[in-house]
């Protein structure tokens, strides 16, 4: 069992670098076009930026800014990190720290005859800053005032824990990291398919049940994980409610090789305000798990993990 930080982990289990707890975080991604003039802003203001915050940066923005600013990329590891390619879910990175309120801040700047812009994960990000109240700095304009404010006015340092479900306060040995021998199922389900998850839990309650008492982790957005802890008794690590950014977590544990399998019910009837969100989760390449989207292929599933027979 682990205790509640480890709900933030990197690609080996472990919690997020140190050096992304001790600073506030700044966020650095940029369409091609404008790489150059994000990181010469940076640059120009690396010392202010670099004693007040932590920067992370998607891959081909950390090379441009490390190239600008002259050193061995071994000098900045105290104060520069390096994200994925956007393109290869280096955004997701960065919209997954917006949602557990680690960043509050993320320097975008976007080229708008970008195509990259209308990739999922890309309108996710944007999605989740507005609900998170995280701030979007669109130019050299933006960001050069946002220095300034923050030189005058201070910043404090956003709790980690603050992002978890009283559920996970109140039950912090449900927050185990995800074991590869036993694995990690998610459920998501849309309000008019709800009924249909619930039904689906409490088929299988003592299956999902005893793959938890193994070490397995059921993972589920906010309202579905609920309504799955009390009516089929079964322990869920609760995550925010699909609208608030759920599916952003799932898909990050999905695309860092910590999920096994995701059922999850869609209704393709009604409009979701978080449609990004939700692409950004069932576009994920198929070889990083199978997503199942109906109670027949959810069975299928949960026998190819072995949680439960396979059905005739």
């Amino acid at each position: 069992m682990c205790g509640l930080p480890q709900i933030i982990c990197d690609q080996g289990n472990d919690p997020i670098p140190a050096a992304e707890s001790q600073k506030p975080l700044l966020a650095l991604v940029a369409s091609d076009r404008f790489k150059d003039e994000l990181c010469e802003t940076v640059a120009r203001h690396w010392d202010s930026l670099s004693s007040k915050f932590h920067l992370i940066a998607t891959k081909g923005t950390y090379e441009k800014l490390t190239g600008k600013l002259g050193g061995r990329k071994e000098s900045f590891a105290g104060s520069l990190g390096e994200l994925p390619p956007g393109s290869e879910g280096g955004i997701l990175e960065v919209a997954y720290r917006v949602v557990l309120g680690v960043c509050r801040v993320v320097a975008a700047f976007a080229d708008p005859e970008d195509p990259m812009l209308l990739r999922a994960d890309n309108r996710a990000l944007r999605r989740v800053c507005v609900v998170k109240g995280a701030e979007i700095l669109h130019n050299t304009a933006s960001l050069e005032r946002y220095i300034q404010a923050a030189g005058d006015t201070g910043l404090t340092i956003p709790s980690q824990t603050r992002a978890l479900s009283a559920t996970l306060m109140d039950h912090p040995d449900w927050l185990r990291p995800h074991n590869a021998e036993i694995g990690t199922l998610a459920l998501i389900s849309h309000d008019e398919k709800k009924p249909d998850m619930v039904g689906f839990a409490m088929t299988y309650r003592t299956q999902l049940a005893e793959y938890v008492r193994k070490g397995g982790r059921i993972l589920a957005t906010g309202t579905t994980g609920g309504l799955v802890e009390k009516y089929a008794k079964v322990p869920i690590v609760r995550y925010e409610s699909g609208p608030r950014g759920g599916d952003v977590q799932i898909t990050h544990e999905v695309r860092n090789g910590r999920c096994n399998g995701v059922i999850f019910f869609i209704d393709p009837l009604s409009a979701h305000p978080h449609i990004e969100d939700i692409y950004a989760l069932v576009e994920a390449p198929p070889s990083f798990c199978p997503i199942s989207t109906e109670f027949k292929s959810a069975e299928r599933l949960l026998a190819e993990l072995q949680i439960a027979p396979q059905i005739p």
